[in-house]
């Protein structure tokens, strides 16, 4: 079975198993990555893609996080797209971002978060060599 998912052709079925990840995505992520040789994890692929916040702080004085202006702008630019989908069509991101942005969160620095997010899941995914498996945890509220 991860003999299947060693080759390129196995890691592009395992990226567009991921809600947000579409065919062009995960063709442009395995070209970027060199077939996920060339980071290790998800905050240095988010550093390439200009997505991962920096602190900005010196001494007393700190200044809300910041991303690197140093991105890839076609990889940053095609992952926005697929957090548009994904906000749209998985139910995770979707509260993840409405409780966010109902928080005071700037919806740009929302969506930046769940870039990093969906990178996280692109690595896990990666490295488990199984496709995404949607567990959503509902909350559960006891009545009085």
């Amino acid at each position: 079975m991860l003999e299947t998912y060693s080759s390129l052709r196995g890691q592009y079925q395992l990226l567009v198993s991921i809600p947000g990840i579409g065919p062009v995505i995960a063709g442009w992520l395995l070209v970027y990555t060199e077939g996920f040789a060339r980071f290790t994890g998800g905050r240095q692929l988010a550093c390439f893609a200009g997505c991962a916040p920096f602190p900005h702080q010196s001494g007393q004085n700190k200044r809300p996080d910041r991303v690197s202006r140093w991105r890839c702008v076609r990889l940053k630019t095609l992952l926005l797209n697929g957090v548009h989908s994904a906000i749209q069509y998985d139910p995770e991101l979707r509260a993840y971002y409405q409780r966010k942005c109902a928080e005071g969160k700037h919806p740009q620095s929302v969506r930046n978060a769940v870039v990093c997010k969906l990178l996280y899941r692109v690595f896990a995914v990666i490295k488990r060599g199984t496709p995404y498996v949607k567990i959503y945890q509902h909350q559960i509220t006891e009545s009085s």
